[in-house]
């Protein structure tokens, strides 16, 4: 790994420097400033890949499903069952994930009703469930301390249960519905949603009219306001951040809304990007603005960010970019916290590609920021849109806009519930 420290008058220039000696690859460790001189100095790296001695793996999933770990006692029950000491049960025993899980029966789309046909059949169905509930909490209060492995598969247990628990609530409501309804309901399956958002929305309908559930699910989506420059409002300039995963579309959304008030609006604009931490992510976000024609200027911390939004004051609009991180990332939240967002909004940006439990995860990571609203980016390239209504339904969130492509500014689209519950609709997911 090659590490060099560059100085220079600007956090541009110094950029520039390092992208010339080490390459668009090369990783920012630390930025500081040069004391009352002015300038700073930043301290990259890059790291020369070596040959490979074996073929390269093909590039894996951008999803894969989260690896759960059993705990320790779990390995120690599963050596003495081998043994063949069926008597021997550890002290802080617990059932596993497998030992606990029972087979659900999948009911096929056209025909999603369950098999309980009253109340008691569904509280027997239940049952299992609450003893399991019951003994994982007697078994929480007896236990000693755990690892992060026992937690982590503890979490996942109970999300499983959860969905489980949902799942029979929905197929009993579903039970209850009119034969007319079912086909609704199935469709909404079909499309992605989560059984429970499904259920829910199907019986909301009006007089049980299947032709009413674009209007339902429109009725349902929370829209924000316009946005309020410093131009059209009485109040001071209007700062939009938009955080989010990394290749959600963050910065592609900003030129979008760089563009629409620049030129469609005549608006003053300015851009900030804080993704210091690879030099192509400056130089993106630096292009885009060179073409719209409007300034673009880099910080690295709090203070940094404070100068720029002083120096940009006769904005009527300054739209700030953040690097993209892992939502397991728990210093990522942590660092944004750290800038100060008073008098900034906070706009999540969640890609409709993702399953409703990755956006979940996302909504959760991201909650600290407390965002004013949420994005949708890459409606054209998912499969289905269940995933994306199913988080707009759920989340609490204000829908503010939405993204369908990479053309600059024609696919940005002001959030619409009616316009998403169409889409939703009307895809076809037969291919």
């Amino acid at each position: 790994m090659q590490i060099k420290r560059f100085k220079a008058d600007t956090m541009a220039r110094a950029l520039k420097a390092i992208k010339a000696e080490l390459g668009a690859d090369a990783v920012i460790l630390e930025t500081r400033r040069l004391g009352n001189k002015g300038g700073v100095e930043v301290t990259a790296a890059y790291d020369q890949p070596a040959k490979p001695t074996k073929p390269v793996l093909a590039k894996l999933p951008a999803e894969m499903p989260p690896v759960v770990v059993d705990p320790p006692w779990v390995a120690e029950a599963l050596k003495q069952r081998e043994a063949g000491d069926r008597t021997a049960t550890p002290v802080n025993h617990r059932p596993s994930a497998a030992e606990t899980t029972r087979p659900v029966m999948a009911t096929p789309p056209s025909a999603p009703m369950a098999s309980a046909a009253d109340n008691a059949s569904f509280d027997e169905a239940l049952a299992p469930i609450r003893a399991d509930l019951a003994s994982m909490g007697t078994q929480l209060q007896q236990m000693q301390p755990v690892t992060l492995d026992g937690l982590t598969a503890l979490r996942s247990e109970m999300q499983r249960m959860q969905r489980l628990m949902g799942s029979l609530v929905a197929a009993h409501q579903v039970d209850e519905l009119p034969e007319a309804l079912r086909d609704s309901y199935a469709r909404l399956l079909e499309l992605g949603l989560p059984e429970p958002t499904a259920a829910e929305l199907v019986q909301q309908l009006p007089d049980h009219n299947p032709e009413l559930l674009t209007e339902t699910i429109a009725r349902r989506i929370t829209v924000a306001n316009p946005l309020q420059t410093g131009s059209d409002s009485t109040s001071r300039q209007a700062r939009m951040m938009l955080v989010g995963p990394t290749g959600v579309g963050k910065t592609t959304t900003i030129a979008k809304l760089a563009a629409h008030y620049a030129i469609a609006r005549n608006q003053k604009v300015a851009l900030i990007t804080l993704d210091t931490f690879r030099i192509g992510a400056v130089e993106q976000l630096a292009r885009y603005a060179e073409i719209i024609g409007v300034p673009c200027r880099v910080a690295a911390n709090r203070a940094e960010l404070e100068e720029q939004l002083a120096h940009l004051s006769d904005a009527d609009l300054v739209l700030i970019d953040t690097a993209g991180r892992s939502p397991r990332d728990p210093d990522h939240v942590d660092e944004l916290m750290a800038l100060g967002l008073d008098g900034i909004q906070v706009h999540l940006v969640l890609p409709a590609t993702h399953t409703p439990g990755g956006l979940e995860e996302i909504v959760s990571a991201y909650a600290k920021l407390a965002p004013e609203a949420m994005i949708l980016s890459k409606l054209d390239e998912a499969r289905t849109l269940g995933a994306a209504v199913h988080t707009a339904l759920s989340s609490r969130l204000e829908l503010s806009y939405l993204t369908d492509g990479q053309r600059i500014p024609d696919d940005l689209h002001r959030a619409s519930g009616m316009a998403l519950a169409n889409r939703l609709l009307v895809q076809d997911v037969t291919t």
